[in-house]
């Protein structure tokens, strides 16, 4: 794995996932900007029950007291009143918001479940890169330790003038190419590896 506080240093080596394809997309399910996605459905769906919730009559009770007696009576007075209120005419206004609450709940279903669509394929792709750029690298690091020992033999063959010069500087050439190879290997699997990270939410 990788650790998010530590910055990448260039000895830092690429190594195989810890983790198998399938633990990478469900990881990836879990992700930041997936747990968004699906905050806003509860959202959604909390503005639905609101919307329906409109349909349901309402009621109040409202009490007033008089400490003031009245004339020939020996308590004070005590008014109450219960309102039911049922909304019939508002019907239409009512259906209206309640369609448009469902139609932004099921937006927001398709686009959470594209976003964690979209979140496992990331990471699947992201396993599959980092195990090729590991195999890609293994490979260079053959194809240099190949042309190291061609250039020792080459040098040593060179000092009983058994080779050229040209020959020499071609072995030199094909040295420093393997070289370069081999870390642009190293640096392209360091790199999948972050992306790894990131596509399961292990890096930010």
């Amino acid at each position: 794995g990788i650790e998010p506080s530590r910055p990448l240093s260039a000895g830092d080596e690429a190594t195989d996932p810890s983790i198998s394809a399938a633990d990478a997309e469900r990881r990836a399910e879990n992700r930041a900007d997936v747990a968004a996605a699906r905050a806003a459905v509860r959202v959604a769906d909390a503005g639905l029950l609101a919307a329906r919730g409109a349909y349901l009559p309402t009621a109040s009770v409202d009490a007033d007291y008089n400490a003031v007696k009245s004339k020939g009576s020996s308590a004070a007075d005590w008014t109450a009143e219960f309102v039911v209120q049922i909304p019939i005419l508002s019907g239409a206004a009512t259906n209206g918001k309640a369609r448009e609450a469902a139609s932004r709940k099921r937006s927001a279903e398709l686009a959470a479940d594209e976003s964690a669509r979209l979140a496992r394929v990331e990471a699947r792709d992201a396993h599959r890169a980092l195990v090729a750029a590991i195999a890609r690298v293994a490979a260079y690091r053959d194809a240099l330790r190949a042309a190291e020992e061609n250039d020792r033999v080459h040098l040593s063959e060179y000092r009983l003038n058994l080779v050229s010069t040209l020959e020499i500087l071609e072995s030199r050439r094909s040295l420093q190419a393997a070289r370069e190879d081999f870390e642009r290997a190293r640096i392209a699997a360091r790199i999948a590896q972050v992306r790894l990270g990131v596509a399961t939410g292990e890096l930010p």
